[in-house]
């Protein structure tokens, strides 16, 4: 969701959530980048209290854990995510794919 911020291709965004996904995860945003611009460097109060947080971050990881809670809802289960992502990186080790230049 953070590509939908900043209007990139979804892989040019790496972030990292710790913990389970729900309302347990924790963003780490000091490690956010942007095809390789830290996010910190752009926007310096981005994740911290929302009224520090002018262009609010914040509601990315709401998102998420709220998506989490969708799948669950409609699905069951949140499997098929690690299996996708899974399969995305075994294809870009074999193919030798070139993701951000």
């Amino acid at each position: 969701m953070c590509y939908v911020f900043v209007s990139v291709w979804t892989w040019w965004c790496c972030r990292y959530i710790i913990g389970e996904h729900g309302d347990s995860s924790v963003p780490v945003w000091s490690s956010v980048n942007i095809a390789g611009t830290r996010l910190r460097d752009m926007c310096p109060t981005a994740g911290e209290e929302p009224e520090r947080d002018s262009e609010n971050w914040g509601q990315i990881h709401q998102d998420v854990v709220n998506a989490a809670y969708e799948i669950i809802n409609l699905k069951g289960y949140t499997s098929w995510g690690i299996g996708i992502m899974s399969a995305k990186l075994a294809e870009a080790i074999l193919k030798n794919q070139v993701l951000i230049d």
